[in-house]
């Protein structure tokens, strides 16, 4: 994984991926490779609450993953597959928009399969012989092993340096998925962010809460109300700027000054309660907000202009710009590094497409991850054959979390204290804290490391 976390507060995992700190960036490779699994949708952050489901629910197993959630954008419903051909050309996914109070499609440009480029099946005009047939076989085969049901391939082409794949599962309605894949064949991934269109929008945001500040707006939201996530959404990527946060333990100091009701503006005397849209808060306080643009790419690119493009983006989206200290090629992609303090250092690995227009967003390495899946299965078949029992709850994120460190796959393994049967099982164990693994009568938990159950069974991740 192309990032080292640093510590700090978790924002909204994909429009504001870049003004959070490095944590959030980590735990999106999580969320990714549960995304790419066919069948299913997950959390960004990797680690949101599972639903048991109805095969496991009688036996107390946690089982796999599941969500209520609607399909990502990037998904839809799929009639049959076919072949590896160009795709017929598409409206660009960004268009010209107003300034609504809807919430902003910011978050950079996502390419979608079209004409530019395109390869017919077989082509190999990749590094060292890899084409798009290699990429479409690469991708089926990575998302069968994480997955392990049937896959079909529906398309492949080539925008950007990079190659657009397209599949989808097994089901009565499968879902159709699209990942980019690099052009060497190394990387994989479900999200791309447009460098130049990114940071032309957070431009405008900048200008925008600019004039917002000097008019003396501040907006009171409590983070934990729909209404306030919905009014944060509206004001945008760089909300911090004029927000104040009464939520958790500010909640009574904000009451007690009055701010009871969530969202409340205030600005020179003046206040209104309620959500607002962008085209209110741009007429009342005679703020404008431009229009969104996709801006067209750079037509070279060098690892100077590649730095100073990608520190710039980074010093409009973050309130601690990090300082630029690499620019390499690695491959079919660059690899830039920012980093910022000396105490505590906190540094950052951004992958680049090779033409340098596009962020790869929480990037698998294809090759590693298969021989990190073989690892975690291998681990959790010798847990099972030694008979060591986990103990979590799908009702607590700490368990959770704490499972997902050992290995994903552990889900069908582990007992689930949170359904009716789990729950007798716990009991009848002697289960009174989570997370908790058990050998033959002997406990280990709550805080439980790798090592301890290598010790507990004999086995070796």
């Amino acid at each position: 994984m192309d990032a080292r976390r640093g510590r700090g507060a978790l924002a909204t995992p994909v429009r504001s991926w870049l003004s959070s700190d490095m944590k959030q960036y980590s735990l999106l490779h999580a969320g990714l490779l549960i995304s790419l699994s066919v069948g299913m949708t997950f959390p960004a952050g990797g680690c949101g609450r599972r639903v048991p489901n109805k095969a496991n629910a009688s036996a107390g197993k946690l089982g796999p993953a599941t969500s209520t959630e609607k399909p990502a954008a990037a998904e839809s419903a799929v009639a049959k597959p076919v072949k590896v051909v160009a795709p017929t050309p598409s409206a660009p996914a960004e268009a010209r928009t107003e300034p609504t109070g809807k919430p902003a499609a910011a978050t950079g440009h996502v390419p979608q399969p079209g004409p530019t480029g395109a390869k017919a099946k077989g082509a190999t005009d990749g590094k060292d012989g890899y084409g798009a047939a290699q990429a479409g076989a690469a991708v089926v085969s990575f998302v069968k092993l994480l997955n392990g049901g049937e896959v079909t391939l529906e398309d492949v082409s080539e925008r950007d340096n990079l190659y657009v794949v397209s599949y989808h599962g097994e089901g009565a309605k499968p879902v159709k998925r699209t990942v980019w894949v690099t052009r060497d064949g190394r990387w994989v991934t479900t999200n791309l962010v447009d460098i130049e269109t990114r940071t032309e929008h957070l431009r405008q945001f900048d200008k925008w809460m600019t004039c917002l500040g000097n008019k003396g707006l501040r907006v009171y939201l409590d983070p934990s109300e729909p209404k306030s996530q919905q009014q944060a959404q509206a004001l945008g990527p760089l909300v911090k700027r004029v927000s104040i946060d009464c939520s958790g333990p500010r909640k009574k100091l904000c009451a007690n000054l009055g701010f009871t009701a969530f969202p409340t503006f205030i600005w020179k005397g003046k206040s209104e309660v309620g959500f607002r849209d962008r085209k209110w808060i741009a007429a009342t306080l005679a703020c404008p907000l431009g229009l969104f643009d996709k801006i067209a790419a750079p037509t070279s690119v060098n690892a100077d202009d590649l730095g100073r493009r990608l520190h710039k983006l980074h010093a409009l989206a973050s309130d601690a710009p990090m300082d630029l200290v690499s620019v390499r090629r690695d491959e079919a992609t660059w690899v830039v590094v920012l980093s910022r303090g000396r105490v505590r250092p906190q540094s950052i690995s951004l992958r680049i497409s090779e033409d340098g227009v596009h962020i790869l967003q929480a990037p698998i390495e294809m090759a590693k991850e298969i021989q990190k899946v073989r690892v975690r299965r291998a681990f959790v078949k010798c847990l099972t054959a030694n008979k060591v029992r986990l103990f979590v709850s799908a009702k607590d994120d700490k368990s959770l979390r704490w499972l997902g460190s050992i290995a994903a796959e552990a889900r069908g393994v582990a007992v689930d204290c949170a359904s009716p049967a789990g729950k007798a099982m716990c009991a009848k164990a002697g289960i009174k804290k989570l997370p908790m693994a058990e050998r033959a009568g002997t406990k280990l938990g709550p805080r439980i490391t790798i090592e301890d159950l290598e010790a507990l069974s004999g086995c070796k991740r």
